[in-house]
């Protein structure tokens, strides 16, 4: 795999006077103590690559993200102390992600974030983006998540070979649809947000039997979790599939059973496009809609990992959708469709979102109440997860060739 070799320029920035961006293609930071500084950061990349920036809080600090599995260079630079930066790390790997985080002393946010393409020292693209001091209360509302101890980090200074990451389990993300504030659909007293909660742990439950396998719920209790969030912990853990659970009602005519959504801008009919806005489907995620980049070829890319996750989630909902109707779960007459969910849009990971049935409909209302229902479903899951892995090793093997 071709490497991407980072390297970092950093210029102090004073109002109105001061030292312009260096040439030298190494860190370098000026002494800041006493001002009101901008840093500008340069990272020389010997080719474009989609990327995307948080703001973590609990230390305050900014997290860039780059869909590369090898960093190279990192661990060996020198990096000046600064009264308004603290350390930084990095880790690898992480589901095609590697992860540059910069501890900041002071709060910050990130301004003029661009990827440029241009012959450079010898490098082919440049991402940079400016840091401009801000309150910590300005701060805190840009924070998406707080910090998580699932962002393995190392300290600069620490060798990329002293650090592997040995857990092989495939790691399931299930998200439970709404909760507290946000109920979703509801009969007199029955909550969709409830149902999903209860049928998702029977879910994880039987895929966690699962060998070498891990599941991760995106809420555990009653409360509301926004869509940035689950997405957010979904990329944290290093999904290896997601799965949002759902269920609906209709005000006019009559529907049942389980439908399997995969992510497409256009809705396959009417009804699925109505569903998806009722779900937000078109809200862009703050921090994880992965288009940051501004060039025709950096969303080129992002087209190209979406197509191909496009393909494995289409497998996977066919495999969950045959074992459904394996394990006699009432599937609806069109079982498979697609919609614009925002909640299906992280470009590296298999998803999909399951309407589990409609709750206006006393018989799929009285399935998701029962628990034998709820534990055949639970089967179907991890008998179409089974599949899909050996259907993902098979795809993953061709595409090598």
């Amino acid at each position: 795999m071709k490497y991407i070799k980072i390297l970092f320029l950093l210029s102090l920035i004073w109002a109105n006077f001061g030292p312009k961006i260096g040439s030298h293609p190494i860190f370098q930071m000026a002494n800041a103590s006493n001002f009101n500084a901008i840093y500008d950061f340069r990272l020389k990349l010997d080719e474009a690559v989609p990327f995307r920036v948080y703001s973590f809080n609990h230390p305050n600090r900014i997290v860039l993200e780059l869909h590369t599995s090898a960093i190279k260079g990192l661990e060996n630079l020198e990096v000046t102390s600064s009264p308004l930066l603290g350390e930084i790390k990095f880790s690898k790997g992480l589901d095609g992600w590697s992860t540059i985080s910069i501890e900041l002393a002071k709060p910050a946010k990130v301004q003029n974030l661009t990827m440029d393409q241009h012959k450079l020292h010898g490098l082919d693209a440049e991402l940079s983006f400016a840091l401009v001091p801000i309150e910590q209360e300005e701060f805190n509302k840009m924070v998406r998540v707080f910090a998580d101890d699932r962002f393995d980090m190392l300290p600069i200074g620490v060798k990329n070979e002293d650090f592997e990451n040995t857990n092989n389990n495939l790691t399931v993300v299930i998200d439970p649809g709404h909760g507290g504030l946000d109920p979703g659909a509801q009969v007199e007293s029955i909550r969709e947000s409830d149902l999903m909660l209860t049928l998702a742990r029977v879910v994880a439950e039987e895929i966690n039997a699962l060998d070498n396998t891990t599941v991760i719920l995106t809420r555990t209790t009653d409360e509301f979790t926004s869509l940035d969030k689950r997405l957010t912990l979904a990329v944290q853990v290093g999904a290896d599939l997601f799965i949002s659970l759902h269920a609906d009602t209709v005000k006019k005519g009559k529907a049942s059973g389980s439908t399997v959504y995969t992510l497409s801008n256009e809705a396959s009919d009417k009804a699925s496009a109505r569903l998806a806005a009722r779900h937000g489907g078109n809200e862009l995620i703050s921090g994880l809609d992965l288009s940051g980049a501004e060039t025709a070829v950096t969303s080129a890319l992002m087209g190209l990992l979406r197509r191909e996750n496009t393909v494995r989630s289409n497998t996977f909902s066919k495999s969950i959708i045959k074992n459904l109707k394996t394990f006699d779960i009432k599937l609806n007459p069109k079982p498979s469709r697609k919609a614009n969910f925002s909640v299906l849009k992280l470009p590296s990971v298999p998803s999909i979102l399951i309407e589990t049935g409609f709750m206006s409909t006393s018989s799929d209302l009285k399935n998701l109440q029962d628990q034998d229902w709820a534990e055949k479903f639970a089967l179907a899951i991890s008998s179409g997860i089974l599949e899909w892995i050996e259907e993902d090793q098979l795809f993953a093997k061709n595409r090598m060739e």
